[in-house]
């Protein structure tokens, strides 16, 4: 996924308290996607915000 709010150079690290069967749902996508917990988060919310800021317009 090629947009500014994923390929950001800097990154900052924080925890986040996830529902369990969120978190669990989560790692499932992202097993089948073959990608981290982390890289799933961050291209469902990188793709939020770009649906979010495209509704703005």
């Amino acid at each position: 996924m090629s947009n500014e709010l994923h390929s950001q150079v800097r990154n900052s690290r924080f925890t986040l308290n996830l529902p369990i069967r969120m978190r669990k749902e989560l790692e499932e996508k992202a097993e089948m996607d073959f990608i981290s917990l982390n890289s799933a988060i961050i291209m469902r919310l990188a793709k939020c915000l770009r649906e979010e800021r495209n509704d703005v317009k």
